[in-house]
């Protein structure tokens, strides 16, 4: 959040992997082919309008954090997930639930129960 109190997300190509999963030649040809002049126009970086579609489109200052959403033990690392959702903590009262998941790594369990509805949008 910026000190004006307005929001902001920033989406880029950092490689934040790149050390640690590829050998150095395949490296030195990311780089070299990632610089932001190239990067700005590859399909990703029109991720953002959407992002910001889907969070437009629930009320931003009615959600709470939520981490019981996550069924498994707490994540960490690059397996965090990130939940939030309308209501209530400890109700069943949502209407919506947003999880974000920054890397899949494997399969996680949300629970869908702080929804009362009988049938859910996924």
């Amino acid at each position: 959040m910026e000190q004006d109190g307005t929001q902001f997300f920033w989406l880029g190509y950092t490689g934040w992997l790149l050390f640690q999963r590829l050998n150095k030649e395949e490296t030195d040809y990311c780089i070299k082919d990632r610089l932001w002049e190239n990067a700005i126009n590859y399909p990703g970086s029109f991720l953002m309008r959407k992002l910001k579609k889907l969070m437009l489109s629930r009320p931003y200052l009615s959600r709470i954090p939520d981490q019981s959403i996550n069924k498994l033990k707490a994540s960490t690392g690059v397996d965090h997930l990130q939940a939030t959702r309308d209501g209530t903590l400890g109700e069943k009262d949502a209407t919506y639930i947003m999880v974000y998941f920054p890397y899949l790594t494997h399969k996680h369990k949300i629970r869908t129960d702080v929804i009362n509805a009988k049938k859910l949008h996924v």
